[in-house]
């Protein structure tokens, strides 16, 4: 589930979930809506687990947070519910294939679902806003990966790696920790 809060449009007090991750002052001086994913904690409660906003590596452009801590290997969030775009394909390989056969402006973030017959590749760019889509690149830049867009769409966590919860009282060179940054390739580029 996400929800979003705009700061041109809603009220200041209707944002007061979000001060958990964001000071009044941050949410004020807000350039771009700000979105929290949730998901089921199974005990009838809603655990947030990103938020989309301005990113602190590229201002004016969005970035992915974390709403909690998260460490090698786990689960971020995933990018499932993008449109189909083609079906009958296995893997990265088939991925980096259909990728090579589009312009400039059709490049995504393309993954792959498992299907019973075979497999069915979606495109990442059509799923929801406040999950990984926002997650920026770390090509040209001095930025560590430290997550993974797997190709089943998953986005996780490296090994060996952490993702700082985003708090109110960070500075920006400390909010930087808390964004999810991973390597799109050479096939979205080329």
């Amino acid at each position: 589930m996400e929800l979003w809060w705009d700061p041109v449009k809603d009220p200041l007090h209707h944002a007061a979930p979000l001060l958990r991750w964001y000071s009044e002052r941050e949410l004020r001086g807000a350039a771009l809506p700000i979105g929290a994913t949730f998901y089921d904690g199974g005990r009838a409660d809603w655990v947030a687990s990103t938020l989309a906003s301005e990113s602190a590596h590229l201002p004016g452009e969005y970035g992915l947070f974390a709403a909690q801590l998260f460490v090698g290997d786990e689960l971020v969030g995933s990018m499932q519910d993008g449109p189909q775009v083609s079906d009958g394909g296995c893997g990265k390989k088939w991925v980096v294939d259909y990728m090579a056969g589009c312009t400039r402006g059709e490049k995504s973030y393309y993954y792959t679902i498992i299907r019973p017959g075979g497999f069915t590749l979606h495109d990442g760019a059509g799923c929801r806003p406040a999950g990984p889509r926002n997650a920026n690149d770390a090509r040209g830049t001095l930025w560590a990966c430290n997550s993974e867009l797997l190709v089943d769409g998953l986005f996780r966590c490296l090994d060996g790696k952490r993702i700082e919860r985003l708090r109110p009282d960070m500075s920006v060179t400390h909010r930087r920790q808390c964004e999810a940054v991973w390597e799109y390739g050479e096939p979205f580029w080329s």
